[in-house]
């Protein structure tokens, strides 16, 4: 499990160069040179984010929190499963390259965010208790509504009894 989340240790867990892409696409400049930081020096980014409106922090602090949670070795799994679901060959390949688990989520949340939905879910389903799952006997019984290739947002179909 990655842990209870801290701004501090994730910042020196994710490189640089993705933290800087992550501030961009959400289009929050920090006014950190991220260039010439040291991988170890997060003070200066911690320092900048604390300076944002309480909305702006809580945010990013949403994102930031969900991939502190999937940075271990389910989430990886979860992550190639969804690739799989997508039929793309390259995702494991790619994920494998980056080190570091905060860094390859990082970068899968930037350049695969249509996995992250699914794989988030996958991965809280494998760490309910079991004790909180319950077998259910009194539901109708009714044909299996399945799913065609790409149901999820592109363009699949639902197949429908009636």
């Amino acid at each position: 499990m990655a842990g209870q989340y801290q701004h501090r240790q994730f910042f020196r867990r994710v490189p640089n160069a993705l933290l800087a892409k992550y501030f961009e696409t959400r289009g929050v400049d920090l006014g950190v040179d991220f260039e010439n930081l040291t991988e170890t020096d997060v003070e200066p980014i911690f320092q900048a984010l604390a300076a944002l409106s309480e909305e702006q922090q809580a945010n990013l602090e949403v994102d930031l929190q969900d991939i502190n949670a999937l940075a271990n070795d389910g989430g990886i799994d979860a992550l190639r499963n969804e690739a799989a679901f997508y039929e793309d060959a390259t995702f494991p390949e790619e994920i494998s390259s980056i080190d570091g688990l905060h860094a390859k989520f990082m970068w899968a949340f930037l350049h695969n965010p249509e996995y992250w939905k699914g794989a988030s879910a996958l991965l809280h389903a494998d760490t309910v208790a079991g004790q909180f799952w319950r077998k259910r006997n009194d539901l109708p019984k009714v044909p299996p509504h399945i799913y065609t290739r790409g149901a999820r947002g592109t363009g699949g179909s639902l197949s429908c009894p009636w």
